[in-house]
């Protein structure tokens, strides 16, 4: 893993050309990228600087393949055998985005121990998801999941092996992430009624909101880093 250095303001690893990417992704993940990345779930969303993997063919798509497929099938591409062709080959990418993607897969578990082959040690998920409590999870009749802070933390082999409640069962998931950092991203209307409740002093205003009201977190950001363990 490559040093950082400051280019711009933006944490970036160095050797890194940050003028490839959008300026979202060098606001939000300037850090974590690479020379290698890939962008799950694209659609037409299309990302500079990354290979941008769909179902679907389309414009800018580099990759077509299912992501229900590739975590049932890892490492192969449809209609293929895995002698014949890896659709990426294990420790070979830097970063992975997928950005409202996991919400939409059935088969999470496979499909992150997938991410978890493909990533480079050290080489990051840059996840983005609607919040669990949100009105933007759970009206989407494709979504088959919700998320909140706490999710990230059952993908790593090590919570099932300590005491506890995860502790107690067996669990699929043999691979480990480290939680680099974990955003959430409140309604605006909710944002701004959080600075006026600091401007009074209170500044544990939107996590109380957000024990017991619905539409207070809008979006998560999660930055899972792999662990060889």
């Amino acid at each position: 893993m490559g040093a950082l250095a400051s280019i711009n303001g933006h944490r970036v690893k160095s050797g890194v050309d940050l003028s490839r990417f959008s300026t979202k992704v060098q606001d939000l993940f300037g850090e974590y990228v690479g020379d290698v990345n890939l962008n799950l779930g694209a659609g037409r969303n299309i990302e500079p600087g990354f290979l941008n993997l769909d179902r679907k063919p389309g414009p800018g798509i580099d990759l077509v393949m299912d992501l229900e497929h590739c975590a049932l099938n890892p490492g192969m591409l449809p209609g293929w055998t895995k002698d014949e062709y890896a659709w990426m080959a294990r420790d070979s990418v830097d970063c992975v985005l997928a950005s409202q993607v996991l919400e939409h897969i059935v088969h999470i578990i496979p499909l992150m121990r997938e991410i978890h082959r493909v990533l480079k040690p050290g080489g990051y998920l840059c996840a983005s998801v609607p919040y669990a409590s949100s009105d933007a999870a759970v009206e989407d009749p494709t979504h088959v999941r919700y998320f909140t802070e706490r999710s990230w933390h059952y993908f790593d082999r090590r919570l099932y092996e300590r005491p506890g409640h995860a502790g107690h069962y067996d669990s699929d998931v043999d691979f480990c992430f480290d939680i680099v950092a974990v955003h959430l991203i409140p309604y605006p209307n909710v944002q701004q009624a959080a600075a006026v409740a600091a401007q009074r002093g209170d500044f544990s205003a939107l996590d109380k909101w957000k024990q017991d009201r619905r539409n207070v977190i809008q979006e998560m950001i999660a930055i899972l880093q792999k662990v060889e363990a």
